[in-house]
């Protein structure tokens, strides 16, 4: 009697089965994951104007400048890239913000004091850019290219913020007080120790590197990740994670 003989590709799967199960029970993992879902709809969108805006086509775009009676098409395509200001272009922010919302659930803490408290580590991580005007912040700085510094700190800040409330340090109101008056202020010592931290962490990445955390993690993780999206190894990963 014949046996089939399990091809290649049910040993990969018999053998990283067990081991994908693992991550995708992983809080963290799965956090990323609904952050980077959460952000993609917003990608789209831009793409939509991003198209129009730039269509292939070069008679289509000429007719739109028509139709609109504009001196050129730069016109009327920079009205349409103030979608892409508002969307890829704080790809960070939306997934910083994204990724604390939903450990926090995950971690059963408090959610929308996590969330802000991500959303000032992420930028408190982010330095401003001196003009003689005054300072500005640089978009680029919190578009897609800070993706990584976004999972980190939105992960970092979120879980540090549940092991301090975790331990009781926070401002005891008394019962008789509202939760709606006493949640704002219970959560007052644990988002200051996790700014305070991140602030620390800033000046030691300052002092010792003369840079920033997303040029610095950029540079550390951003190279190695980018020469694995193309092998086998990254293929292997994204089977892992579907």
């Amino acid at each position: 009697m014949n046996h089939d003989k399990p091809s290649l590709g049910d040993k990969i799967q018999s053998t990283l089965g067990p081991f994908a199960s693992k991550v995708n029970g992983n809080i963290y993992i799965t956090s990323v994951r609904d952050a980077m879902l959460a952000y993609m709809p917003f990608t789209f969108i831009a793409s939509i104007f991003l198209i129009i805006a730039f269509f292939p086509i070069q008679q289509v775009t000429d007719f739109i400048t028509m139709v609109l009676r504009t001196e050129d098409a730069s016109v009327w395509q920079e009205k349409l890239l103030y979608v892409n200001n508002a969307t890829l272009a704080i790809g960070g922010l939306l997934v910083v913000i994204s990724l604390a919302k939903s450990l926090a659930e995950k971690l059963e803490t408090n959610v929308l004091q996590c969330v802000l408290t991500a959303f000032v580590s992420f930028l408190l991580l982010t330095p401003l850019d001196a003009m003689e005007a005054g300072t500005f912040l640089d978009i680029t700085r919190v578009s897609a290219q800070s993706m990584f510094l976004a999972i980190i700190v939105g992960i970092f800040s979120t879980v540090l913020y549940k092991k301090i409330e975790g331990k009781g340090i926070k401002i005891k109101m008394p019962a008789a007080v509202p939760p709606a008056v006493s949640g704002p202020f219970e959560s007052v010592i644990p988002s200051f120790l996790v700014i305070t931290t991140i602030w620390v962490i800033r000046l030691i990445i300052e002092a010792l590197f003369n840079s920033d955390a997303m040029t610095l993690i950029n540079g550390t993780l951003g190279i190695p990740l980018t020469m694995l999206g193309g092998s086998l190894a990254g293929m292997v990963v994204v089977k892992i994670f579907e």
